[in-house]
């Protein structure tokens, strides 16, 4: 038998997968991209360091979002560190709410770096990137992104997401 096939009947199912992924702790973060009426955003755990050299990321963005769709066409993105106090916005952004495109945008302060992409004024980080490679995998895009421009704020406790609720660390 193929490798392939081996591989693919040890494969669990969805439920299964969901269930062991929300055990993982993780940053929240928003991440965001366009410009003017194109902006839009989405609330994302799956992320992570790529490499120091070049300074770069990983994250997970679902194809069917608005924030996918920015995403590919403006060609860049930013990551926006939840604080522990943000989290309102990261259900807004979660799509949680009923906000849904510009309209999420509507109660922050964003500004701009290096890419044009909106920046969170009071994040604890950002890390402002062009998409340099990505790959498409079953429900979603893994964007490479080179990190053009950071700024960060360490001294505030960060938003994490595990099984289902917020905890702050």
């Amino acid at each position: 038998m193929p490798a392939s096939s081996i591989a693919s009947e040890r494969l669990t199912g969805p439920t299964e997968f969901r269930l062991a992924m929300r055990e993982l702790a993780a940053t929240v973060s928003i991440v965001t991209a366009g410009q003017g009426d194109q902006r839009r955003g989405l609330t994302v755990t799956s992320l992570c360091s790529l490499s120091l050299e070049p300074p770069s990321l990983v994250v997970c963005v679902n194809k069917e979002t608005d924030g996918h769709r920015a995403i590919l066409q403006s060609g860049s993105f930013c990551v926006n560190v939840m604080a522990a106090e943000q989290r309102i916005l990261s259900d807004c952004f979660a799509g949680r709410t009923r906000r849904r495109g510009l309209d999420r945008f509507a109660d922050s302060d964003w500004t701009v770096l290096a890419t044009g992409s909106p920046v969170l004024i009071d994040a604890i980080a950002v890390l402002d990137c062009d998409v340099i490679n990505q790959l498409d995998h079953g429900t979603h895009t893994l964007f490479v992104g080179g990190v053009r421009a950071v700024r960060s704020d360490s001294n505030r406790p960060a938003l994490i997401y595990r099984a289902g609720d917020y905890h702050v660390v």
